[in-house]
């Protein structure tokens, strides 16, 4: 659904529990515009974002807590996905 990263601390905490997920369960990640914050160096072509100190802020720690790894991650993510459920019961 998006928007792992942002404006909230423990980023290595929600990065770690992506990965678990992704390790351990069948998921289906999707990019979303705090991905591309981040991928795209966090608004460095934004400066109008300069008079949000505190979003602006909270987004530029979270890319101070991202590895490399983490931005790979988020390159390889859609921003969209179709997928289609089916229903078993009884």
């Amino acid at each position: 659904m998006g928007d792992y990263t942002g404006e909230f601390p423990g980023i290595e905490e929600t990065m770690k529990m992506l990965y678990d997920l992704r390790d351990s369960q069948t998921c289906y990640f999707l990019s979303g515009n705090k991905e591309n914050y981040q991928i795209d160096e966090l608004g460095e072509d934004y400066p109008e974002w300069d008079a949000y100190p505190s979003t602006i802020g909270m987004l530029r720690y979270a890319h101070k807590h991202l590895t490399k790894e983490d931005v790979e991650f988020f390159n390889s993510l859609p921003i969209t996905m179709r997928n289609t459920a089916s229903a078993t019961g009884p």
